[in-house]
This record gives C-alpha cells, structure tokens and sequence, in this order.
C-alpha cells in the first residue's frame, strides 16, 4: 500500500526550485506531465530542466540623448537651439533637441479650447515606456494647475515639489516669463511610475505626463523634467 501511493505521488507532483540568482525561476517535472511556460520565456530541456526568465525591461536612455551638433567653427554650432510656443501663444518653449531627433509629434484633435501634443518614439519600442502627452485646456475654477496639484497630492503621491522655469541654452531665446510656476508630482502603481506637471499660462493650463518601469525611470524622468522646465507662460505684448 505504502509503495503504491508513493508511486502515485512521485508521478504527480512537481518540484519547484525557486533560483534566486536574478530573476530566474527553474521548475523540474515528470516525463508525464507537461510544465506550463509563459512565452516570453526561455526553455531549455537539459537535464529535465525547464529554464523560465522573467523578462527584464530595458532601458531606453538613449531616446532621450541627442546627437552631436555640426560645427562650423570651433565651439559654434551650424544650428542654434529650438524656440517655438503652442497653445495660441499661452506658453513659450525651449525645445529639447532629443525630442525633436528621436520623437515624432501627432496633435490631440478635438474642441479649440482644448488641444495639445502627443509625442511618441519615432522608432517602435515595447511598452515600457509612454508617450509624452502634453494636453492644454481652458482654466477654469477647477482646472488649473494649482487645484489639480492639490487633488493630485491628496490621492497619494511619491513626491510633490512646486519649481519654476528656466532659460534653455544657446543663442536663440524666446520672451518669456521667468517665474512661471511649475507643479510637478510623481506616482508609483505597481511597479510604474508617472510623472506629471501642471503649469498655467494666459487663462490656459498645461499638463505634460509620462510614465515608465520603475526600474529605469530615474533615467528618464531628469530629461522629461528638463522639457517641461524649458516651458514659461509667454510675456504679453508691450504697449
């Protein structure tokens, strides 16, 4: 009795062996059972093992790394930095040259009051990172962007900072307020972390977001910071 139960046993059961080497599982079964692999991962039957490797997201650092300038002289660039604005003039920008090197631009469609940009990856990436989306509305007693950091901060939030903006280098500049305000929070949910800034400019409030693993964020969250600082509410005309 005791010898035909344990038979049974030994032909049923798997023996799971947790490596803790990184992240790699190795699961050991019978030749009668067959062992359920995820796709993604990595089988190899030697010895009766069945290799599994959880899939490590990779960093993207360099979509946000520009490429070297031309010079036409020693320390002077053929090109100058990008300046431009959005939102009817609401808001001055001092555009990183990252983005416009390895992001493309397709436009939030929709209501005139209520516009904004969408920048994705110009080459195909996984999904471990965002689009940048900076979406502009119409302030309103309950959207801008001081009510929406503070609803914001009360849903629980990683980090809340309020910083404003600066210059961009080079030798081309955009009239701009030096003092906008710039509200900055960051999330974390579930292995993800976001971030989002708001910044109001001429009856207009902006909001830029951008998400990725948590793994790799401090990579990217400087350079979207840089980005979203090079933005000012455009000085009103004089006179």
């Amino acid at each position: 009795m005791n010898k035909k139960i344990s038979h049974v046993v030994s032909s049923v059961i798997l023996i799971v062996i947790v490596a803790v080497a990184g992240t790699v599982l190795w699961i050991q079964g019978s030749d009668q059972e067959d062992v359920y692999v995820p796709s993604q991962a990595i089988k190899s039957r030697d010895s009766g093992l069945v290799r599994i490797a959880t899939a490590v997201p990779p960093s993207y650092a360099y979509l946000f790394e520009s490429g070297p300038k031309e010079e036409i002289a020693p320390g002077v660039n053929r090109y100058g930095n990008i300046v431009g604005y959005f939102a009817g003039g609401a808001f001055g920008w001092y555009v990183p040259d990252w983005l416009v090197e390895k992001w493309e631009m397709k436009k939030i469609e929709g209501d005139p009051h209520n516009q904004g940009m969408i920048f994705s990856p110009k080459e195909a990436v996984l999904a471990y990172i965002s689009d940048i989306t900076m979406y502009v509305g119409t302030s309103t007693e309950t959207f801008n962007a001081e009510t929406l950091f503070e609803n914001q901060k009360r849903t629980g939030v990683v980090m809340s900072e309020i910083v404003l903006n600066k210059h961009g280098e080079g030798g081309t500049t955009i009239t701009m307020e030096t003092n906008t305000l710039i509200y900055h929070i960051q999330l974390e949910d579930r292995g993800r972390m976001t971030d989002i800034y708001y910044i109001n400019g001429h009856d207009k409030t902006l909001s830029v977001s951008f998400s990725s693993d948590e793994e790799y964020f401090h990579e990217y969250s400087a350079k979207i910071r840089d980005l979203v600082e090079g933005i000012g509410e455009l000085k009103a005309p004089q006179g």
